[in-house]
């Protein structure tokens, strides 16, 4: 459930409850409140590994208040809004069930070093290159973050023959490289003020690209705002 700015106003990716596994058919419902300011419904089927999946019979239907919410607590939401700590502790229960997902592997990274630990982020970072190739993408990014390697190959890497692709990985790219900055990530040197600078130049970059769907985008302009504070 999507607000004006692209802000997440509800939640639920049944990630507390994910389908495993061969089954039949079964009805499954995602029950959110719909906040006045809403202006979207995001919604659809995500397959991690390999498999085939299927879906159908979708509806979109009012419930009553009786009726339970699904939200789950959001970790981006939670990052966003400076809860990092918080943050940590939902993206780690996400890892669990999702080891692969180079998103919430990132962020939890990210909200380790803002709630003030920074080894176990690099420890945990260090632990999960295997995984995240940098033949790749978004694998140079994971690599950068650990140091190994720069900032040059990671906007290279970005570059992609497909426009829609090219600019979606730049999207990423831009945001990750801004975060690096801010928080002196991966092989980032310098000094605070320059450090600063050039990650408002990446956030800007970011949304710059336009596109609004990813996160990486609302991350570029939640850090643009607390800069211009």
């Amino acid at each position: 459930m999507d607000g004006p700015n692209g802000e997440q106003l509800g939640f639920d990716n049944m990630g507390n409850r994910p389908i495993k596994g061969t089954a039949d058919w079964k009805r499954y419902d995602v029950v959110l409140d719909v906040p006045a300011n809403a202006v979207g419904v995001f919604y659809g089927i995500i397959l991690e590994g390999s498999g085939k999946t299927w879906i159908d019979g979708v509806t979109l239907e009012p419930v009553g208040t009786d009726v339970p919410s699904t939200s789950m607590a959001n970790p981006f939401t939670e990052y966003f809004e400076g809860r990092y700590g918080e943050a940590a502790r939902v993206f780690a229960d996400a890892i669990k069930d999702s080891p692969d997902n180079y998103m919430a592997c990132l962020f939890y990274a990210l909200a380790l070093h803002r709630s003030g630990r920074p080894e176990e982020a690099r420890t945990f970072l260090a632990g999960i290159t295997g995984k995240f190739p940098v033949q790749k993408w978004p694998g140079p990014v994971v690599q950068f973050y650990a140091g190994k390697l720069s900032e040059e190959d990671v906007l290279k890497a970005a570059a992609n023959a497909d426009p829609k692709t090219d600019k979606e990985q730049r999207c990423e790219a831009y945001c990750y490289l801004a975060m690096a900055y801010l928080l002196k990530l991966g092989s980032v040197q310098g000094d605070a003020p320059s450090n600063a600078s050039k990650a408002q130049e990446y956030l800007e970059k970011c949304v710059a690209t336009g596109v609004t769907t990813f996160v990486e985008y609302q991350a570029a302009q939640a850090e643009l705002g607390r800069l211009k504070r």
